[in-house]
């Protein structure tokens, strides 16, 4: 009796440090929040009347799905929502598709990984009475902590650079944290 308690509690032990598995032919599911802050020294405001530097706020949601073409790299699908608010202007809700490829650099068998991520998007862009069109270019990396060998929670340093018609001609950067979870299905 007592070995079969012991024996349990062995095997839930080793089930928890399990290394994490990013192979090739495995499926990537998940996703992640996103809190940012939006600084720009010349963002185009036409409620403010021309250029200003409004304290800007975003909660983005970005759910995903991914194949590992190779062993440490995947490639998929990630959607996004987001929503900001700013102190002056009308808020806004984004919603959008990116492609990615995402990159695991220590070997496939750690329990704590280093990832790094970069997607290009498109979006259509809701704020007030009009829409717009945007893309964007975004870039993660942070660490990948297995806590099963195949649930991961990531945390990620974000960086999003974004263009659109009523940007005019201004590129603003949005830096931010990302947290979030990934299951790697397969073998």
């Amino acid at each position: 009796m007592h070995e079969q308690v012991f024996n349990r509690i062995l095997n839930c032990c080793f089930q928890f440090y399990c290394l994490g598995t990013n192979k090739k032919g495995q499926w990537l599911v998940g996703g992640n929040v996103n809190f940012s802050y939006l600084y720009n020294n010349n963002f185009y405001d036409p409620a403010a009347g021309g250029y200003s530097t409004p304290n800007t706020i975003s909660f983005s949601f970005m759910p995903n799905a991914g194949y590992f073409i190779l062993d440490k790299f995947a490639t998929g699908l990630k959607l996004n929502y987001s929503v900001t608010n700013s102190e002056r202007s009308e808020s806004s809700t984004m919603y959008g598709v990116s492609p990615f490829v995402r990159y695991y650099f220590l070997p496939v068998s750690q329990k704590v990984n280093v990832f790094a991520e970069t997607a290009y998007g498109w979006n259509r862009v809701d704020i007030g009475n009009g829409n717009s069109v945007s893309h964007n270019w975004s870039f993660s990396a942070g660490p990948a902590i297995f806590v099963t060998q195949h649930v991961a929670l990531q945390f990620a340093l974000n960086f999003t650079t974004y263009s659109a018609k009523y940007y005019n001609g201004v590129h603003p950067g949005v830096l931010g944290l990302n947290v979030g979870f990934q299951i790697h299905l397969g073998k």
